[in-house]
C-alpha cells in the first residue's frame, strides 16, 4: 500500500494553492463555533487521498489510519469525519472546478459519458426508500450494456475534456430519455394511474389487479401505461357499489366507490363460552388483540357465522395466570414514574427490570406497582419499626454520619440493606449507647 501521509500532504498543499480566499488562515470555511484542529482542508484531502489509492469504504480508512496516529495528531473520528465531509461539499466542488479549469482551461471540444450508480440490489429494491417520495427523483432499474448487468440505482453524467478532466457532472434517473413533462391538458379518453388514483381513492395495486383480471384496453406510452377511460370506469362500477364524493388536498372532488355494507348479525353466545367481546372486557385489551392472545395460547373456540366464541374454562385459566397481582390496586405509569421521581427513561427500565416490579397491561398502556416502587425508594420493609435509620440514629444521639457507621461497624451491630439504604436493629444499637455513657472506652477506642 502506498504512503497515506505523503500523498495526504500532495493534496493538502494543491488545494491550499486553490483555496486561497475561500477559507481562512487555519483552512476552514468561515463560521460560528469552535475552530476545529482538523480543518476543513485537511477534510477534502484525506478523502481525495484514500480515494487515489483506491479506499471507498470509510471502516477501511480509519483502521488504515491507527498506522499513522504519528502522523495525524488531530485525527477526528469517523463520525465527525462523516459530517465534516458533507459539510464541506461546497468548498470541495469550488476547489475541484478551479483545478480543472486550471488544468484544462482552454478546452473548446468535450464528450459526455454516463455510469451507472447502484442504490442497492434488485433483489433489495422495494425495501428501498430513497427518493420514495417524489417520483422525479426516485431511483429506477435500468441496464448496463457495457457491464451487462441490470441495476437499480441512477446514471452519474461527466462532462470530460479531451484530455480527460471532469469539468462538470449531473445524476439523473436511469431512463432520462423517457421521462416526460407533466402537461396541464387531460387526455379525454385515457387514464393515467395519477388521475385514477385522484378519481377513485385507489391504489397502485388495486389498479394493476383490475387491469390483469378484467378486460380493460392499455397502451404503452413510453414508461407510463394508460387506462381507457370507459372500460376502467365500467368495471370499476360493477365492481362496486355504493358511491360518496370526497374532497381532494386542493379543494377538489372525486368519487369514491365503495363496497356494498353488510350487515353482520351477532348469534348468541353458547353456554361455557365467551363471546369475543366478553373476553376483551375481562384482559382490558382491544377486540383486534383478542384474536392475537388466544391464538398464542392455543385457546379452543367455535365459529358461527364469522363470530368467535372462546370456551371458559380455558379462558378463566388464562384470566387467573395474566391477573396475578389481582391484590395490588395501586398502580403507575412509566411517564409518572419520570415526573415523582425525577428518573429517566433509561432509569426507569433499568430500575423496573432489576428490582422485577409488578407489572400489568391494559388496553396498550403498562403500568406497574407503585407500592412496591415507593418501598425501594424509601426503604420500607416488614418489620422496618425495629430498626433505626443513619439519620434516626444521628438525630436522635447527636452524632455524625461517620460516627454511627463506626458503631455499627466496630461493634457488629445487626443490619440491613434495602436498596441504597442501611439499616440496622434499635435494640442492640439503644444497649451499645447505654454503654457509651456510662463509659468512655467507645470514644476513646474511636478516638484511637
Amino acid at each position: 500500500m502506498h504512503n497515506l501521509y505523503a500523498i495526504f500532504a500532495k493534496f493538502l498543499d494543491i488545494c491550499k494553492m486553490f483555496s486561497a480566499d475561500l477559507v481562512n488562515e487555519k483552512g476552514n470555511i468561515p463560521r460560528r463555533g469552535v475552530v476545529p484542529k482538523f480543518s476543513d482542508l485537511e477534510v477534502i484531502s484525506l478523502s481525495l487521498a484514500a480515494e487515489s489509492i483506491g479506499i471507498d469504504s470509510e471502516s477501511f480508512l480509519f483502521s488504515k489510519l491507527n498506522e499513522y496516529k504519528d502522523d495525524f495528531s488531530s485525527l477526528i473520528s469517523r463520525r465527525q469525519y462523516n459530517d465534516r465531509r458533507k459539510l464541506t461539499i461546497g468548498l470541495c466542488n469550488q476547489v475541484r472546478e478551479r483545478i480543472a479549469s486550471k488544468v484544462d482551461g482552454g478546452e473548446a471540444v468535450f464528450c459526455i459519458d454516463s455510469m451507472p450508480i447502484e442504490v442497492c440490489r434488485p433483489i433489495r429494491s422495494k425495501r428501498c426508500k430513497m427518493g420514495k417520495n417524489n417520483y422525479d427523483k426516485a431511483p429506477n432499474y435500468g441496464y448496463c450494456a457495457s457491464q451487462g448487468k441490470h441495476y437499480y440505482g441512477y446514471k452519474l453524467h461527466s462532462l470530460c475534456g479531451l484530455s480527460g478532466v471532469i469539468h462538470s457532472f449531473d445524476l439523473t434517473k436511469i431512463h432520462i430519455d423517457s421521462i416526460k413533462q407533466k402537461g396541464s391538458d387531460v387526455d379525454p379518453d385515457w387514464y393515467t394511474y395519477e388521475e385514477i388514483i385522484n378519481k377513485y381513492g385507489l391504489s397502485k395495486d388495486q389498479i394493476s389487479y383490475t387491469l390483469k383480471n378484467y378486460d380493460v384496453r392499455t397502451e404503452k406510452r413510453g414508461k407510463f401505461t394508460m387506462i381507457y377511460r370507459t372500460d376502467f370506469d365500467k368495471i370499476t362500477q360493477q365492481r362496486m357499489g355504493n358511491t360518496k364524493k370526497a374532497e381532494n388536498a386542493d379543494g377538489t372532488e372525486r368519487v369514491v366507490f365503495q363496497p356494498k355494507a353488510q350487515e353482520k348479525v351477532c348469534p348468541p353466545t353458547p353456554e361455557e363460552y365467551y363471546s369475543t367481546e366478553e373476553v376483551a372486557e375481562m384482559f382490558k385489551i382491544s377486540i383486534r388483540h383478542v384474536s392475537v392472545m388466544t391464538r398464542e395460547n392455543k385457546t379452543p373456540k367455535i365459529a358461527q357465522k364469522c363470530f368467535n366464541f372462546y370456551e371458559k374454562k380455558a379462558i378463566d385459566i388464562l384470566y387467573n395466570q395474566k391477573n396475578k397481582y389481582a391484590d395490588i390496586n395501586d398502580w403507575i405509569t412509566p411517564e409518572e414514574m419520570r415526573t415523582t421521581y425525577k428518573m429517566t427513561f433509561d432509569a426507569v427500565r433499568s430500575f423496573i427490570h432489576r428490582h422485577k416490579i409488578p407489572s400489568k397491561v391494559e388496553y396498550g398502556v403498562t403500568y406497574y406497582s407503585k407500592q412496591h416502587i415507593h418501598e425501594l425508594k424509601t426503604g420500607y420493609f416488614e418489620g422496618r419499626e425495629r430498626y433505626y435509620s443513619v439519620e434516626e440514629a444521628m438525630k436522635k444521639y447527636g452524632m455524625t454520619k461517620d460516627i454511627v457507621h463506626y458503631y455499627v461497624k466496630q461493634y457488629k451491630v445487626t443490619k440491613v440493606k434495602r436498596g441504597q439504604f442501611m439499616f440496622f436493629r434499635k435494640e442492640e444499637f439503644d444497649r451499645l449507647m447505654e454503654k457509651r455513657f456510662k463509659s468512655d472506652d467507645l470514644i476513646a477506642n474511636y478516638t484511637e
